[in-house]
Formats: C-alpha cells, structure tokens, sequence
C-alpha cells in the first residue's frame, strides 16, 4: 500500500545463483542484484499522507499499465527513487538470505524517504516532480 514493503520472494531470486564467470582466483561470479526503494512522498506540492500512498504503489495482482495511468491522472507527485549497492549470493551465502538482504535494505531505504531522510543519502537521486515537466522539488532547509 506504500507505506511498508512486502516480504521479498525468495524464489524470485534465484537467478541471482546463476554463475556469469569466474574471477581471477578461480572463483565463481554471480548475478548481482540492484535494491531500488522507491518512495512515494508528496502530492500536488505537499508531503503525502498514509491515505494516498495506495494510489501510487503498485503491489499484489495489480495490472501495471492501468494503474500507473491512474497514478499519473491523480496530479503531480513527488518520488524518492534510492539505488542501493548491488549484492551477489557470494556476498549472502545463497538466494534466501539475498532476498532477507535485500528486503531489509529496501525498507530501511524506504522508512529514510518517508521520514524525510533522502537527502543524507548518497545513492539517492534527487526528488522529481513528475506530472508537471522541468519542475524539480527543492531540498529542505
């Protein structure tokens, strides 16, 4: 509903256990995986309610397509898009333990952005404002 992440599937992961090579020890590479949050934070130039943030988020079996359009009618919004550092199974051990990675970075990355906390991370992109082309939301004091 956008205002918490849901559990990670840890079999969607499990292409992050295919090799890609080796490295220079004989050792094998695999797949990295990108963490994005992304963070829904206001709506028509103010900060976004718990009430909402449903209107944005995509979750369970929604169909895309149409509900991003309904997201885009609703008006200008303000997203916080955060890339965290990738991660591999070489670094979690195996795809069980990525997806709890994973999960736990995009939630933190999550609770920062609605807490206001965007900016005083260093792989978060600055806030844009969409629905209202070439207006950027300015940084906090």
């Amino acid at each position: 509903d956008g205002n918490r992440v849901l559990p990670f599937r840890t079999a969607l992961m499990g292409a992050a256990e295919c090799e890609v090579g080796k490295d220079a020890e004989g050792r094998a590479l695999h797949v990295p995986v990108q963490p994005i949050s992304i963070s829904y934070v206001g709506l028509n130039g103010v900060p976004m309610g718990r009430e909402n943030r449903p209107l944005f988020a995509w979750y369970g079996d929604m169909d895309l397509v149409p509900h991003l359009w309904e997201a885009v009618k609703t008006g200008p919004f303000d997203a916080v898009v955060e890339f965290h550092a990738p991660l591999t199974v070489d670094v979690a051990g195996d795809r069980k333990a990525l997806a709890a990675m994973t999960e736990a970075i995009v939630r933190a990355g999550q609770a920062r952005a609605l807490a206001g906390l965007y900016w005083d991370t260093p792989h978060t992109k600055p806030v844009r404002r969409f629905g209202r082309p070439g207006k950027l939301a300015k940084a906090p004091a």
